[in-house]
């Protein structure tokens, strides 16, 4: 009995830990068409009242051996889709893949966002795409036998990205210019119907969901991994709902 009562206390303190250092962003709400241009994007996300949030935390520094790239992210929502725009200065790239069927996006230069979009829920999506906008979705209760979203559906999902959409393999700056940067901006558009089904932005609105996001390139020339909110894994793992963050949906 006393056993038990320890192994309580120490998942309750985990829990509450996790929870404790998670962070929180503001999703604003803007009323726009179906399929927005990218510059019409670029100028909502340039408004003041869009927020950007800093993908810092570096879980595993033994890992990323001392190579951090500076990352961010702004996020907005539509009556019909999700945006989030990624802003990223690093000193190397990598993109293979020219199509999402088959490819691995977390094996090269990758962005990635986890969410749960229904808060009466533990199914979580995740969709991660490489520079260029090619990637994969799932979604699932856990890291196994994750359901993957089919390439009809992935078809919607709206990705502009100022390295264009065709592969290039690797580019890396030598160490002898240490001021020097690649500087990339993407746009990933999730439609809400993969997100929320009919229910749209009506499940989201109001709402405080849980999410993290992510930074990585397992197999880059300069290998990295980092998030949002902070992971507490010994190891990199991204699949970990109980470390996500907060999105507070206007």
């Amino acid at each position: 009995m006393r056993c038990l009562f320890i192994a309580l206390t120490l998942l309750f303190s985990y829990t509450m830990n996790a929870q404790d250092i998670a962070k929180s962003a503001v999703v604003k709400y803007f009323k726009l068409d179906k399929s927005p241009s990218y510059q019409n994007l670029e100028e909502v996300f340039s408004n003041s009242k869009v927020t950007s949030y800093n993908i810092d935390c570096i879980n595993w520094p033994e890992r990323n051996n001392g190579y951090n790239p500076i990352c961010s992210f702004k996020v907005i929502y539509t009556p019909t889709h999700l945006f989030i725009r990624y802003e990223v200065k690093e000193r190397a790239l990598r993109a293979n893949f020219n199509c999402d069927q088959g490819s691995k996006p977390w094996t090269e230069d990758c962005v990635e966002l986890f969410i749960i979009p229904n808060p009466q829920d533990s199914i979580y999506f995740n969709f991660e795409f490489s520079c260029i906008g090619y990637g994969i979705a799932g979604k699932g209760a856990e890291r196994k036998n994750r359901e993957y979203i089919p390439q009809e559906e992935m078809d919607k999902i709206i990705r502009h990205s100022t390295l264009g959409r065709k592969p290039f393999g690797d580019r890396v700056i030598s160490d002898d210019c240490p001021d020097r940067f690649y500087s990339w901006s993407m746009i990933i558009g999730i439609p809400l119907e993969i997100l929320c089904g009919k229910a749209n932005h009506k499940l989201l609105k109001g709402k405080s969901v849980r999410a993290n996001v992510y930074k990585c390139g397992d197999m880059m020339v300069k290998p990295h991994y980092l998030s949002w909110s902070p992971v507490g894994t010994p190891t990199p793992n991204f699949h970990t709902p109980e470390y996500f963050g907060v999105f507070k949906f206007e």
